[in-house]
C-alpha cells in the first residue's frame, strides 16, 4: 500500500499491486486480474490510516507500512508479529500454518480482524 493508493477524501484505497515473493527477495507486480480495484476504507481504520498518511509523509510512492527494516511486508514478518503459529494452535486450526485451508473461500474463524468481521457481515 503506497501513498498514492489513498483517496483521504473518499477514503478509498486503489489496489493496483500485490508483492510476492521472487528469486532473490520480493517484488510487486500487479493484482491477480490485471485490474486495479477501488476499495472502501472503514470508518474502524481510518485514524491509522490518516496517522500513518500523516507520518510518510506526501511522497505517493512511499510505503504506508512497513517491515521492521523499512521493507516491504512479507509473509514472515507477518506471521511473526502476529505470532499467527500460536494463535491458531490455540484456537485449535493448527493445519492453518502449514496453509492447509479450512473454509475456501471465506476468513477462517480464527481471524477476528476488523477486516473479515465487516466481510462476513456483508456476506449474503
Amino acid at each position: 500500500m503506497l501513498v498514492g493508493d489513498i483517496n483521504r477524501e473518499a477514503w478509498t484505497w486503489n489496489v493496483r499491486r500485490q508483492t510476492t515473493p521472487s528469486p532473490g527477495g520480493v517484488v510487486d507486480k500487479g493484482t491477480k486480474g490485471k485490474r486495479a480495484r477501488t476499495v472502501p476504507l472503514i470508518a474502524e481504520v481510518r485514524d491509522l490510516i490518516a496517522a500513518r498518511l500523516d507520518v510518510t509523509g506526501p511522497d505517493p510512492d512511499s510505503r504506508l507500512f512497513t517491515g521492521p527494516r523499512g521493507g516491504r511486508i512479507t509473509t514472515a514478518v507477518l506471521r511473526d508479529a502476529t505470532h499467527w503459529d500460536d494463535v491458531v494452535t490455540q484456537l485449535g486450526y493448527d493445519a492453518m500454518i502449514y496453509g492447509i485451508p479450512v473454509l475456501p473461500g471465506w476468513p477462517t474463524p480464527a481471524c477476528q480482524c476488523m477486516f473479515c468481521e465487516r466481510s462476513r457481515a456483508m456476506d449474503p
